[in-house]
């Protein structure tokens, strides 16, 4: 069983573990062992900020051993009104392709709705549009992200909603 909830500054460790985790181990195909590596430094430091910004983020917690399944959460855009951005996404590995990613954007589109967020909007990992797709997302533009000096790694911009 899993249990959804809105995320605490006690969780910070275990969602910057979780992170590094679903990047090394479901990224590699994607981005090759030096993107996946400079990748998860990227986000290791990012995790820090993630409590600290409008909007909403949620864990799932495995009810049995009180691990991380699943994190991710959404900022508001700041121009746009119903415009919101869904923002570091990442399931276990242990937990991948058991519905808990599904469950985790299910409850940060209804948060965004909650908060008259109607149009949601996201850069993809490569190894993520997909799922993304799967979700109703619409691709949008490709693009680069230069985490290291020397290492740019692939996304793809997507959105749902009123304006997809």
């Amino acid at each position: 069983m899993a249990l959804l909830r809105p995320a605490e500054p006690r969780d910070l460790a275990a969602i910057a573990a979780l992170q590094r985790d679903a990047i090394l181990a479901l990224a590699g195909g994607a981005y090759g062992q030096a993107g996946v590596e400079a990748w998860a430094r990227w986000q290791e430091a990012d995790a820090a900020t993630l409590l600290d910004q409008d909007g909403a983020f949620l864990v799932v917690q495995d009810t049995v051993d009180e691990t991380l399944l699943a994190v991710g959460g959404w900022r508001p855009d700041g121009q746009a009104a119903t415009l919101a951005w869904v923002r570091a996404v990442f399931v276990a590995p242990r937990a991948a392709r058991r519905g808990v990613g599904r469950l985790t954007m299910e409850a940060i589109e209804r948060s965004c709705r909650a908060s008259g967020r109607r149009d949601l909007a996201l850069s993809a990992s490569l190894n993520a549009e997909g799922f993304y797709a799967r979700l109703g997302y619409t691709p949008l533009s490709r693009g680069t992200w230069t985490v290291e000096p020397g290492i740019a790694l692939g996304y793809v911009r997507m959105r749902k909603g009123a304006t997809a």
